[in-house]
């Protein structure tokens, strides 16, 4: 396609419309080697997708940090922003200013307006404390501590860890952090 259209999801690699049908994959066939094949459906939803998609971000995040002083944060697709500074969107901005020179400028109604106070499906975040006392607190909600901890009973009670539950369980612990 000449000009893609970009999905919302995963913008960091555009895909062409009539393409989001089908994905070509390689795979490998014992005594034949490595071949090529359609795979009729977007392969986004692969076991690996979500880690590799999630570079991009956590890329951009980074240097959003470092270069632009921006308190942000990724979740797949999705950069946030704390403010310390009440009324001003500084981190917004130069964390916009970021992805927008990386060539993925961040969807408008992804951003949230300045406030002391973020909540994320884990943790919250105050900042409302930075100018006076130079201090920011992070700390885990009720709910995701007390769901990690059923699952981690349940774990020693049963002896058992599956696959599926082991990256839930990564996941929720990663929100505590």
């Amino acid at each position: 396609c000449a000009l893609p259209i970009l999905r919302l999801a995963y913008r960091g690699l555009p895909v062409c419309e009539p393409h989001q049908r089908f994905s070509i994959v390689a795979i490998f066939v014992p005594d034949c080697g490595w071949r090529f094949t359609v795979l009729w459906g977007l392969a986004f939803g692969l076991e690996s997708a979500v880690v590799s998609f999630n570079r991009f971000p956590q890329l951009g995040i980074a240097i959003a940090r470092r270069c632009v002083l921006s308190m942000g944060a990724a979740y797949f697709d999705d950069e946030l922003a704390l403010e310390a500074v009440a009324d001003a969107d500084v981190s917004q901005v130069g964390l916009r200013l970021v992805f927008q020179l990386m060539g993925a400028p961040p969807q408008r109604e992804k951003g949230f307006k300045p406030t002391p106070n973020r909540h994320y499906l884990g943790t919250s975040v105050h900042t409302g404390d930075v100018n006076d006392r130079g201090v920011v607190r992070v700390q885990p909600k009720a709910t995701t501590v007390s769901k990690v901890l059923a699952k981690l009973d349940q774990i020693l009670s049963s002896g058992q860890l599956s696959r599926d539950d082991a990256g839930k369980l990564r996941g929720d612990v990663t929100w505590l952090f």
